[in-house]
């Protein structure tokens, strides 16, 4: 038994690779891990949220999201204000945004055309506005960040 000793205790002493060595019989040393490959940070494409007619072409533009459902909801902004909000109007002949109007950063409406009574004041105030927006999910919520952009040959809410 002194020889299985002495191997055993040579075995010890070798490194991981010389072991590797020993036991394929390779001469050569075994390659070095290959480094693991960097990663390479990528800005995730904004989501589209909707898309419709744009009423005239405007560069993007980003604000808080409001849904306006009546004469109220106008009120409760006027009251902590407009500047900065971009808001889903249903009705595209509604006329209960006009106190706040001037103030919106951006308007999408669920139906009507350029022509309609939405579409012809935000293009008066150079607000930009999409119109017959069609939605590619659920709603978003009021109060996260997105973005309108008229640039295209469409109108694109983006988050």
């Amino acid at each position: 038994g002194g020889s299985g000793s002495a191997a055993a205790a040579s075995c010890m002493a070798v490194s991981h690779s010389g072991l590797r060595n020993r036991i394929t019989g390779s001469r050569y040393p075994s390659p070095s891990p290959s480094p693991v490959p960097s990663v390479v940070a990528t800005i995730p494409a904004m989501g589209e949220l909707a898309r419709g007619t744009k009423v005239f072409d405007h560069a993007p533009v980003r604000g808080t999201w409001r849904v306006m459902e009546g004469p109220d909801d106008v009120l409760d902004l006027m009251d902590t204000g407009a500047e900065g909000v971009i808001v889903l109007v249903r009705d595209a002949g509604a006329t209960f945004l006009s106190p706040i109007f001037d103030e919106l950063a951006g308007v999408v409406c669920a139906g009507g055309t350029p022509r309609s009574h939405i579409g012809i004041v935000s293009r008066e105030f150079q607000v930009p506005c999409i119109m017959a927006a069609a939605f590619t999910g659920p709603e978003p919520a009021n109060g996260i960040e997105v973005e309108l952009d008229c640039s295209g040959p469409e109108g694109v809410l983006r988050d």
